[in-house]
């Protein structure tokens, strides 16, 4: 489903930052839109994720391999929270990614917040002005919030 080019432009600032810091120091995949994954039974297409190559050590041609990304990154459109219904199934799609094990950084535009959900953690708001980094294998990753808003 198309959203809009902002929200385009902005997934696509992620896809170039992670792709930068990921492919030299050989820590896994970074995929866009085109590929999706299998998450509790249920299809997902992100608009940016990376696995590592401990979790998916060969490229798939499978269009919804049962895969959970390390990190999410879904660039929430004003439709995405148009209505209830809509808002809900964000919501669900929060959960099972948390409970897959994935963190997700939901990007909200229109706010210029990015919020970050980490299992059993609370979530964190990050604004202009701050930095959001990488954890785990994307450890020394770090994007200013302020970087992401096309002009």
């Amino acid at each position: 489903v198309v959203s809009n080019n902002k929200a385009s432009e902005i997934a696509g600032i992620f896809v170039g930052e992670l792709y930068s810091f990921v492919r030299p120091r050989k820590l896994g995949r970074v995929t866009v839109p085109d590929g999706g994954y299998t998450i509790s039974g249920e299809q997902y297409i992100p608009d940016c994720a990376f696995v590592s190559y401990q979790r998916q050590p060969q490229s798939t041609t499978e269009a919804y391999p049962n895969i959970a990304p390390e990190l999410v990154i879904e660039v929430v459109s004003p439709g995405n929270l148009s209505s209830t219904d809509e808002r809900d199934k964000l919501t669900h799609k929060v959960a099972n990614y948390l409970a897959a094990g994935c963190e997700i950084w939901l990007v909200h535009p229109d706010r210029q917040i990015v919020e970050v959900y980490i299992q059993v953690y609370p979530v964190q708001t990050f604004r202009n002005g701050d930095i959001l980094e990488g954890r785990g294998l994307l450890t020394g990753f770090k994007l200013a919030i302020s970087d992401l808003w096309p002009q």
